[in-house]
């Protein structure tokens, strides 16, 4: 006899079947995670610093991510949305034609897939910069906006 589950009732058991996989992956990542960082760490050397154990820190959550069935391309995009929250915008966030220039190249290097991890930190931080000087209203042209929109409206007139 063939299944008479409404097509609803397969969506939500689909549903609650991904999230189970989900939670299940969840709470081993934190024992994947442990193990994966201690195998590092015991290979370190004894007079290893804090930023050697940083970084087997990061290569442990790199290895746990690539467990999980992640993309090589979904790794770097969560790196690149964590380096954004977490980089501060510099001091003087004046946006001028050397830092255009520079986002710029950085930009044609990840199209071209050259860009490296320091340039893509440098990417993340340049491109919040702009963020932060041009997204104001300060920025937005209105002078130039109200003159068209006067020369749109004195067209109606006539």
């Amino acid at each position: 006899m063939p299944n008479e589950e409404s097509p609803e009732s397969q969506d939500q058991q689909e549903a609650e079947s991904i999230s189970s996989a989900a939670a299940d992956w969840g709470t081993q990542f934190v024992k994947v995670l442990e193990l994966e960082y201690e195998g590092l760490a015991v290979e370190l050397p004894t007079d290893a610093t804090w930023p050697d154990f940083q970084q087997a820190m990061v290569i442990a959550v790199g290895r746990v991510f690539d467990e999980s069935g992640a993309t090589p391309e979904s790794i770097a995009r969560l790196w690149e949305e964590i380096a954004d929250r977490l980089l501060p915008v510099d001091a003087d966030p004046a946006w001028n034609r050397e830092k255009n220039a520079q986002r710029l190249k950085l930009i044609d290097k990840k199209i071209q897939r050259t860009l490296t991890p320091e340039e893509a930190v440098e990417l993340t931080r340049l491109t919040k910069q702009m963020r932060v000087c041009c997204d104001t209203e300060e920025a937005i042209p209105l002078e130039g906006a109200r003159q068209l929109h006067r020369r749109l409206l004195d067209m109606d007139e006539s």
